[in-house]
C-alpha cells in the first residue's frame, strides 16, 4: 500500500516518517526465499508427475511473492497517529495477510493511551494501573534498534502533547 493511500484510508494527516524492517533482515529473508525458490524450480524440472510439478510450482510462486513483499512498510508515523502492521497469529490471518496485506494495517491515534513493548512484538493499549490493558500483536520486532527507539520517542513526544483520556 502506498503512502498516499494510507493517508486517504486512515485520515491520519500528513505522513512524517516511514519505518521498514532492518536491511539485514530483509537481505537474509530475500536470500532464504531465493534459495527456496531455486530449490522448488529445480524440483519442478526433476519431477516426472504433473501433480508434483504443480505443488513445486506453487512453492516457486509463493517464494516469488514473498521476495516482492519484503520491502513493505511496517509502520507509518503521521500527524494524528501511527499506522502499524498487525502480526498474524493464526494460519487464517497469515493467509489473509498474504492475499490482502492492507487489511492487516491498523491506526492508533495519539490521544489513545498506548505504548510499544521493548521487543516490538506487541503494543499495549490502556492503563496498566487499572488493569485495563489490551495487547495487540504487531510486526515491528524486525525493525533495527535505532528505528524502534525513534518510534518510541516519537510516540512518547506526541502523546505528551495530546490530551490522553
Amino acid at each position: 500500500m502506498d503512502i498516499k493511500e494510507i493517508e486517504k484510508r486512515f485520515f491520519c494527516g500528513k505522513v512524517e516518517a516511514v519505518f521498514y524492517n532492518s536491511k539485514t533482515f530483509m537481505r537474509r529473508m530475500k536470500a532464504l526465499y531465493l534459495v527456496a525458490g531455486i530449490y522448488f524450480l529445480w524440483m519442478v524440472m526433476q519431477s516426472f508427475y504433473w501433480d508434483h510439478r504443480v505443488e513445486y510450482l506453487l512453492g516457486v510462486l509463493f517464494c516469488l511473492w514473498r521476495l516482492v513483499r519484503q520491502d513493505e512498510v511496517m509502520c507509518v508515523v503521521a500527524e494524528k497517529g501511527i499506522v502499524v502492521r498487525q502480526r498474524y497469529v493464526t494460519w487464517k490471518s497469515f493467509w489473509e495477510e498474504q492475499l490482502s496485506p492492507s487489511k492487516r494495517l491498523i491506526f492508533l491515534a495519539y490521544n489513545q493511551n498506548f505504548f510499544l513493548s521493548a521487543d516490538g512484538k506487541v503494543i499495549h493499549m490502556g492503563n496498566p494501573a487499572t488493569g485495563n490493558v489490551v495487547t495487540i500483536p504487531v510486526a515491528l520486532q524486525f525493525l533495527n534498534k535505532k528505528d524502534r527507539q525513534l518510534l518510541k520517542q516519537h510516540i512518547n513526544r506526541r502523546q505528551e502533547n495530546q490530551d490522553i483520556s
